[in-house]
């Protein structure tokens, strides 16, 4: 019998980039040590996962140019320690990674190739994650990133509920009262952003109004207005939620933002996903429903509804322009999805 493969649906077009001798090894030794008995694929998918997920390009590293093979001295070819190297990727994440080289090259740094991005990311691993004779460092990076992103490749990388998450309302139970859901159909598959302890706190906040109650009920409010608005379209940018830990001296420090889960509608849901897919392909801008959904709850707390902010004159204005808000027995609906 081989050795089991420990991943599936690889990409069969490998990704080439060039490591040196020391750093193969050094691969091969994190990958046969895993409990997981991992293979040097599984590691490498596991590699570029953390590092789409926490993009250390965005908090200070540098992408790196990966040596070559050959040089000359003295007009003669002489072998470097560098060698290529083939990495096969599961596909899904081969096609993330693409989008996210093409995202970069959107934002004017066309420097980036495959082989930088897939060489920066194993160089990140080993000198900041999982760095040679530091296997008692503290904190322990590694099992950061498994707690921020979740564990790769197991069952609890799926979503699931914290304090400072919006939770999906509980089903009524045969002779049973249970939360009664604010709405019918809210999709099962949240949106996950970002966003400031204070920003939620204002939500909670803006929740509480009797044509609301809660979070769910507001922020589909609130995606409503911001599709049919598209104050995008009328000089507010697209923002970037910031990340729940940056990477400062080699170590790891929490910053004011949490994950925040955010349940609408499937018809609703449906319509940003459209909307998203519009800016893509015709405007060229490589949003995420993360970017979208953080630039709705910017917008209405920047504008719409201001903290400290008595008139709600835009508020009122939305309502009269697209339609107003309104609430029934049956939970809230609106004019606007008419």
């Amino acid at each position: 019998m081989g050795r089991q493969k420990s991943l599936n649906h690889l990409s069969k077009s490998p990704i080439t980039t060039r490591i040196t001798g020391p750093s193969r090894l050094r691969l091969k030794e994190l990958a046969s040590r895993h409990p997981d008995n991992q293979t040097l694929n599984s590691l490498l998918a596991e590699i570029l996962f953390y590092f789409l997920k926490e993009k250390p390009y965005e908090k200070g590293l540098k992408f790196q140019i990966p040596g070559i093979i050959i040089q000359m001295e003295e007009g003669q070819p002489k072998r470097t320690e560098w060698n290529n190297f083939n990495v096969f990727l599961p596909q899904g994440l081969n096609q993330e990674m693409k989008e996210e080289i093409k995202r970069l090259h959107s934002q004017g740094d066309l420097s980036v190739s495959s082989a930088r991005f897939v060489y920066t990311a194993i160089f990140w691993w080993l000198n900041t994650v999982e760095p040679e004779n530091n296997q008692n460092q503290k904190p322990n990076i590694y099992d950061d990133l498994r707690k921020i992103h979740g564990p790769f490749g197991e069952e609890s990388k799926k979503q699931t509920s914290t304090e400072e998450e919006i939770h999906l309302p509980i089903e009524e139970k045969a002779g049973k009262p249970g939360r009664r859901k604010s709405f019918d159909d809210l999709s099962k598959t949240p949106i996950v952003t970002r966003v400031l302890d204070s920003s939620r706190r204002r939500l909670k906040e803006l929740a509480g109004h009797p044509d609301r109650k809660t979070l769910n009920a507001l922020m589909t409010e609130i995606m409503t207005y911001f599709l049919l608005e598209k104050p995008y379209q009328k000089g507010l940018k697209f923002r970037i939620p910031r990340f729940t830990i940056l990477i400062e001296n080699g170590q790891p420090i929490r910053t004011g933002w949490k994950k925040f889960n955010i349940y609408l509608p499937s018809p609703l849901k449906d319509k940003m996903i459209k909307e998203i897919e519009r800016i893509r392909t015709e405007e060229r801008i490589l949003i995420t429903p993360a970017h979208f959904t953080f630039s709705a709850i910017f917008w209405w707390l920047a504008a719409v509804e201001p903290e400290g902010e008595q008139t709600r004159a835009y508020y009122e204005s939305l309502k009269k322009v697209h339609g107003e808000w309104k609430r029934s027995d049956g939970g809230i609906e609106s004019t606007i999805l008419r």
